[in-house]
């Protein structure tokens, strides 16, 4: 069994405000996409990383890894159109010898090793895991001008999250039909759900957020404080 890990890592900072990629924005005086490389550095379950990139930059993620000593990644790839292009690329640049892959959205810095490890342990047995949480909120369907539709019931729903763990041939079998079929997913394992492939849920953490708007910078401090006093 040899697991890939795909971070996608080109995103922007629209929604941060920021006039830069949110990655490299700090938490606790490093940049949020070392706080992930490092979780996946420390996972003796991840043999290998493929860093999806914007092409400009490349020269600055690869000075960041050299000074963090982040040695896992295998090679920074060109980002596509979207990122479902940007894991299709991935995908192809797999080691021949890969079995398995995780993907891992880059602002996602509070996974911990422990959990990665545990999701690709019951990729022995399943083709695909992905990792989610019991919705808290009660959720409504709405309409466009506002009037709800229906109350859904929460005791069947999950927020996902990543990682996302698959069986190599079964992740490269979703992706191809979604190609070939020009349809697109809001995350890896709706390709799978649309390609008649079981997905199975364990649980995650509430604590594994993903940075997006300015507050979660503000969350992301706080979880940090949180379990270096708890040490």
């Amino acid at each position: 069994m040899k697991t890939i890990a795909i971070i996608p890592a080109a995103g922007s900072g629209t929604r941060m405000g920021a006039e830069t990629n949110k990655l490299f924005l700090h938490l606790d005086k490093k940049p949020i996409l070392i706080h992930t490389l490092e979780v996946f550095e420390a996972s003796q379950a991840i043999d290998g990383v493929l860093l999806v990139v914007k092409p400009e930059e490349e020269l600055e993620i690869l000075a960041l890894l050299k000074e963090h000593k982040i040695q896992k990644v295998i090679k920074c790839l060109a980002g596509g159109a979207e990122r479902q292009d940007s894991i299709q690329n991935a995908i192809a640049a797999l080691p021949k010898d890969a079995t398995h892959v995780v993907v891992h959205d880059g602002a996602r810095p509070f996974i911990k090793p422990s959990q990665v490890n545990d999701l690709v342990d019951q990729l022995k047995e399943k083709s695909s895991v992905i990792m989610a949480v019991p919705a808290k909120d009660t959720v409504k369907r709405v309409s466009p001008t506002g009037l709800v539709n229906e109350t859904l019931d929460r005791s069947e729903l999950w927020q996902i999250q990543t990682p996302q763990g698959f069986e190599r041939e079964a992740i490269e079998r979703a992706y191809e039909l979604a190609r070939t079929h020009r349809y697109r997913g809001t995350d890896d394992a709706s390709l799978m759900e649309n390609a008649g492939l079981p997905v199975h849920v364990t649980l995650g953490d509430y604590q594994n957020i993903k940075v997006t708007t300015e507050v979660d910078l503000v969350f992301g401090e706080a979880i940090l404080k949180h379990r270096q006093g708890s040490k």
